[in-house]
C-alpha cells in the first residue's frame, strides 16, 4: 500500500506540475510559450537568485542539459521550477540519509523543504490543494519517513540530480 500511495502522490504531483507548467508543447510558438534556450536561461536566473543555501555537497547543475525535446516549446516557469525541484531533492537526500541516525539534521531538512514550498514561485506552479504532499511531510515529522523516502527514490533518481549531490 505504501508504494501505491507514493506512486499516486508522485503521479499527482507530476500531473499537477505538467498541467501548471504545460511542460513541452508543439513547436508552434506563441506568446505563452518559450524555447528551450529561454527555459534554460530562466533556470540559470533562478539559480543565481535562489534565496537559500543548498545542503553541503549539493550544487546546482550548470544548466538543464540538452533534452530530447529541445526543439519543443515550454511554458514560462518550467525552468524556474527545475531549480526548485533540484533544491527539494537535495534536501530530501539529507532527510533520507539522516532520518534514522541524526534526527535533528533530518528535521532541519524537512524545515528547508517547507521553506521551498512556501516560496511564491513554488506556490504558483504546484497545487497541493488535496494535501497529499502535506500528508507526506506530516508523517515524516511524526517519524514515518517511508513515503518521503519513496518519493525521493522515484522523483530524484535522475543522474541530473545525483551527479550534483541531490
Amino acid at each position: 500500500m505504501k508504494n501505491t500511495t507514493a506512486s499516486r502522490i508522485t503521479a499527482l504531483l507530476a500531473t499537477s506540475l505538467a498541467i501548471a507548467l504545460g511542460g513541452c508543447s508543439s513547436n508552434q510558438q506563441n506568446d505563452s510559450f518559450v524555447s528551450w534556450d529561454q527555459i534554460n536561461q530562466e533556470y540559470l536566473d533562478t539559480v543565481a537568485s535562489y534565496p537559500y543555501k543548498l545542503p553541503p555537497g549539493a550544487t546546482f547543475p550548470s544548466d538543464l542539459g540538452e533534452p530530447e525535446y529541445a526543439k519543443e516549446v515550454y511554458q514560462p516557469g518550467f525552468g524556474a521550477m527545475q531549480a526548485y525541484f533540484f533544491a527539494q531533492c537535495a534536501e530530501e537526500k539529507v532527510v533520507v540519509a539522516n532520518h534514522s541516525s541524526h534526527k535533528a539534521t533530518a528535521v532541519a531538512a524537512l524545515d528547508a523543504i517547507d521553506q521551498i514550498h512556501q516560496l511564491p514561485v513554488f506556490q504558483k506552479h504546484v497545487d497541493d490543494s488535496g494535501g497529499e504532499w502535506k500528508g507526506i511531510m506530516d508523517k515524516a515529522r511524526l517519524g514515518d519517513y517511508s513515503q518521503l523516502v519513496n518519493f525521493y527514490n522515484s522523483d530524484c533518481a535522475s543522474p541530473w540530480y545525483h551527479d550534483n549531490g541531490a
